[in-house]
């Protein structure tokens, strides 16, 4: 996970930027089997995420 943080207003503040999954990669699938069912799944959610949080001591 990429990250980049920076420090503002004398270091009582802080900046934090972060990306996950950048390449957009993270499925989910699975199966499932009795004796009379088959099921294979298959899964592909919104994991591209952008976060950027700010933080101001007082």
């Amino acid at each position: 996970m990429p990250a980049f943080s920076d420090p503002f207003f004398e270091d009582r503040g802080n900046l934090s930027l972060s990306l996950r999954d950048v390449f957009d990669t993270r499925r989910y699938a699975g199966n499932a089997l009795t004796n009379r069912f088959s099921q294979d799944f298959y899964a592909k959610r919104e994991t591209r995420i952008f976060l950027m949080t700010a933080r101001l001591n007082f």
